[in-house]
């Protein structure tokens, strides 16, 4: 098989990566010793094109943080669940005197029971989100 100047050119960035096996270094290395041109290029891959990448080590307090946050939306959830609960029934809410059957917000304080059925519906929605994130994380 003959080794042109594009299959070297294919390699560099695996070479410029440090990737390439160690046969593969030396066929390049080998074949740049003769192309002064494409060893230029080889040189530009390195720089450039393939900025060196450290491995960052994990923030000290990163488990920390994460437990944080954890349990910050374990409470959310935990406390928007009985305000949903309650705001939802409220509304709803009936007494009986002498027999008869009265409801506590309808029909005369309508707008009342209205908004509470939408601080219920926001309660709700917070506790379905924050449900979702948990559940995707395994709670």
């Amino acid at each position: 098989m003959r080794i042109t100047d594009d299959v070297i050119r294919d390699l560099l960035p695996l070479y410029a990566a440090g990737e390439a096996s160690a046969a593969t270094r030396e066929l390049v290395e080998t074949y740049l010793a003769d192309r002064p041109d494409l060893a230029a290029e080889a040189a530009e891959a390195k720089e450039f094109l393939l900025p060196s990448l450290e491995a960052r080590a994990p923030s000290p307090d990163l488990e920390r943080r994460a437990l944080a946050e954890t349990q910050k939306r374990l409470r959310r959830r935990t406390h928007s669940l009985p305000f949903a609960i309650l705001f939802s029934t409220l509304p709803f809410s009936f007494y009986v005197i002498d027999g008869q059957f009265h409801w506590l917000f309808w029909p005369k304080l309508a707008i009342v029971g209205s908004i509470l059925l939408a601080v219920g519906l926001a309660f709700w929605i917070v506790y379905l989100v924050h449900d979702r994130r948990l559940r995707l994380k395994g709670f």
